[in-house]
């Protein structure tokens, strides 16, 4: 009896150590990839178009999600990537970028999403940040593109607020990697 107690035990210790280290790939690969993001989105840019702020970034996600679970910070950066992809997934057509540096951009965020995926496994954000942060992409795909079918200007307020996103989830990467280290 005191035998099954014990692998008890340990199997619950090592759970709970891979959970609450993370995933290796946010410790060693996150930041070199999210630095070739972050270039490449800022290299295919083109003019700079004023947001008319109808739609506000979300910052206090961000916020609070700097004070969850480590489990809960990989699904919500995972779940930021997922949305990510959805936005350029859309017409481009109207788009003045670059469009090898766009090809480039969108497969580094398809390597980063796949990254994130395998690190949150079925994990998922708290249902209050899953269902805030689907809003306003939401609002940020009909407000901003579909209201002007997809012009070039709207695509660079778009690129504007993903720009603050990549650089929200280095952020959140970095302070995760601290995490773990301390563990």
């Amino acid at each position: 009896m005191e035998t099954t107690s014990l692998w008890k035990c340990l199997l619950l210790l090592l759970c709970s150590q891979t959970c609450a280290l993370g995933c290796r790939w946010i410790a060693n690969g996150y930041n070199i990839v999210s630095r070739d993001a972050l270039s490449l989105i800022n290299k295919m840019g083109g003019e700079i178009v004023v947001d008319t702020g109808d739609v506000r970034f979300p910052q206090p996600l961000y916020n609070r999600a700097r004070k969850m679970s480590m489990e809960h910070k990989i699904a919500f950066v995972n779940e930021n990537f997922r949305h990510l992809l959805h936005l350029y997934a859309g017409n481009l057509d109207s788009v003045t970028w670059d469009r090898s540096l766009l090809n480039e951009f969108t497969e580094v965020l398809h390597r980063q999403a796949r990254e994130m995926r395998s690190c949150a496994g079925t994990k998922q954000a708290p249902k209050k940040q899953h269902k805030k942060l689907q809003a306003y992409f939401k609002k940020l795909e009909k407000s901003i593109l579909k209201k002007t079918k997809y012009s070039a200007d709207a695509w660079e307020i778009v690129r504007h607020h993903v720009i603050r996103h990549l650089q929200e989830l280095n952020r959140l990467a970095n302070l995760m990697r601290k995490e773990m280290q301390k563990l």
